[in-house]
């Protein structure tokens, strides 16, 4: 980016900083919701769709990305305001009924809690996963409320706040409404792309990043066992593994060059996704959770080393979900038994209907409010406003 891209960047967000605060925004501030990246808006929207439809309320939509989807939105009342590097200026000065965020790490770092103990700061999840496990310790110490996706989140956080002292939290029974958007649109591509006779079963292996994930400790492997079998095979690496190990992602890619079964999907956007695929095979990426309670089809979990952020997390004496889910939505692997994958998937395609029973029973244990999760979200949000 240019200096002057950066100048034109800062003066746009310190006059955004200006109007968030101007006395005509006064009933807009009543409600903020913020976002670090434009992404995060898909966790957010079915929640401000239903506030918009059940209330009167204006939003005040904060961001730190200026190419945030939330400026194409055309509603007069939502308002966005982009605050790239004026976030630890304007957060101790809120003066909001409600503020809704999906940062974890509230009053650790930069971004602080306002003075005003009148202003509810809500966390709102962007992943099913445990609270203890790959969240930095005490990472939602500070929030007032936190709206909760299952039961295991109510779980994890009053024996945190017991073990540690912390002032309880209003724990609300929420749901995750992204997951039913994935879920709906799954159902409308079944309908928009039947199966034909020439059909070839798709797996599609997308792990997480780190240098303990799949593409750096077992594809080799897998590319071996995969480039035999029947399937159509694309493996997608995460974004930030694009970025960060080019050098191995170039490696993948002469490899796969010429097996014609195995594809390197680098096309985030529009390429294989989770609708299109009959399998996934992953690591510890939160994908898996998507994947199967958005298809209800099963996941290969391949067990590369643990990622953990919580060095405490033991202590909880709780299992996180994202170990004990493993053999729940689908069959967990160590890596040295991969020559067994092929096993494994005749073993999907044949008890189908078992797995897919599974997942669903999972889901409706461990995801609040099923089909419903925005609209009663939203009314919860609207109660804390008045």
């Amino acid at each position: 980016m240019s200096i002057a891209s950066k100048i034109s960047l800062f003066f746009k967000a310190l006059n955004d900083f200006n109007l968030f605060f101007d006395e005509s925004n006064r009933q807009a501030r009543t409600l903020v919701f913020y976002s670090e990246k434009g992404i995060y808006l898909r966790y957010y929207e079915g929640l401000i769709q239903e506030i918009l439809a059940k209330s009167d309320l204006e939003i005040s939509y904060l961001t730190a990305d200026i190419d945030d989807p939330i400026f194409k939105i055309n509603n007069n009342r939502i308002k966005p305001f982009f605050i790239q590097n004026f976030e630890a200026s304007l957060f101790p000065k809120l003066d909001s009924k409600v503020v809704v965020m999906t940062l974890p790490d509230l009053n650790r770092f930069y971004i602080k809690k306002t003075t005003n103990k009148d202003v509810n700061h809500v966390y709102v999840f962007h992943a099913i996963g445990s609270t203890h496990l790959q969240y930095n310790f005490g990472a939602f110490d500070h929030y007032d409320t936190i709206c909760c996706v299952g039961p295991h989140h109510e779980t994890e956080i009053r024996k945190a706040e017991a073990l540690y002292g912390l002032n309880p939290k209003t724990l609300f029974e929420f749901g995750y409404p992204y997951l039913e958007k994935v879920y709906l649109e799954h159902q409308k591509f079944l309908k928009e792309n039947p199966q034909t006779a020439d059909f070839k079963k798709k797996i599609l292996i997308a792990p997480t990043w780190g240098k303990n994930c799949i593409l750096e400790t077992c594809i080799n492997q897998l590319i071996s066992v995969l480039q035999k079998t029947d399937y159509e095979v694309y493996v997608r690496p995460h974004p930030e593994f694009v970025k960060r190990r080019a050098k191995v992602v170039n490696r993948i890619k002469k490899k796969v060059k010429n097996i014609s079964n195995i594809h390197l999907e680098l096309d985030l956007v529009s390429g294989i996704n989770v609708h299109n695929a009959d399998i996934l095979i992953t690591d510890w990426s939160g994908i898996a959770f998507e994947f199967a309670f958005g298809t209800e089809r099963p996941v290969l979990f391949i067990n590369t080393p643990l990622k953990i952020d919580n060095p405490k997390y033991q202590k909880l004496g709780v299992e996180p979900l994202e170990i004990f889910a493993r053999n729940k939505i689908g069959l967990a692997l160590d890596m040295d038994q991969i020559n067994n994958v092929e096993q494994i998937l005749a073993s999907f395609n044949k008890d189908f209907q078992t797995y897919h029973d599974k997942i669903v029973e999972f889901r409706s244990k461990y995801i609040y409010n099923w089909m419903k999760s925005a609209g009663i979200g939203a009314e919860y949000i609207i109660n804390l406003c008045k």
